[in-house]
């Protein structure tokens, strides 16, 4: 291939880059570059600023502010968070929460693991059924959904696989969850009643 040809192609990816990213703010444009390295395997890089900004061009001071500003007002709850995304299911409320406290908790509560006491914590918080075994549920998260990779004993990390889930997958919609939360328990209470009559 020449030289000529390898540079048409470079510019028309980057072009194509560009147009998928052109509808993302710039914090959604890193995680999906960074997403997009880890598919490639490019795990040598250390810092994905090193891609995203690679001239280390800083950004106007009016401009700092007012991206400062924005984030502040931005900040929510857990249970509001937990609410908006809408999990179905133990799985998905994990992935939520691990999610929260890396990219949506307020600065001094963010946290790169999560431990069974943060899990029963945002349970309680965001009014979801409580675990008896919050450590079991993480280790089966962990084991069977591929939301979350293992830091060391008890704590657990969310990947991308569970960022993806919960970034673009789980819905930004009402409280569906607490009805079907409360058909599941009906579902529980009929099978009872089923074997209490034999």
């Amino acid at each position: 291939m020449t030289e000529q040809n390898q540079s048409f192609n470079d510019l028309d990816a980057v072009k194509k880059l560009v147009e998928a990213l052109e509808q993302f703010n710039d914090e959604e444009r890193a995680r999906i570059i960074r997403w997009a390295c880890e598919r490639l395997g490019m795990n040598n890089i250390s810092n994905i600023k090193e891609i995203v900004n690679p001239l280390n061009v800083s950004k106007p001071t009016n401009q700092v502010q007012s991206e400062q500003s924005a984030s502040e007002r931005k900040q929510i709850d857990i249970k509001s968070f937990v609410n908006g995304k809408n999990p179905t299911s133990d799985a998905q409320f994990v992935a939520v929460v691990a999610y929260y406290f890396k990219f949506e908790a307020p600065d001094d509560q963010r946290k790169e693991f999560i431990i069974s006491d943060d899990l029963n914590e945002a349970a309680r918080q965001a009014d979801w059924a409580r675990f008896v075994k919050p450590a079991n549920t993480l280790n089966n998260v962990y084991n069977q959904s591929g939301y979350l990779n293992k830091v060391e004993h008890g704590k657990y990390k969310l990947n991308a696989v569970g960022e993806n889930l919960v970034a673009m997958v789980l819905p930004d919609n009402g409280d569906s969850k607490v009805v079907k939360k409360k058909k599941r328990n009906n579902i529980v209470k009929k099978t009872n009643k089923k074997k209490s009559k034999k």
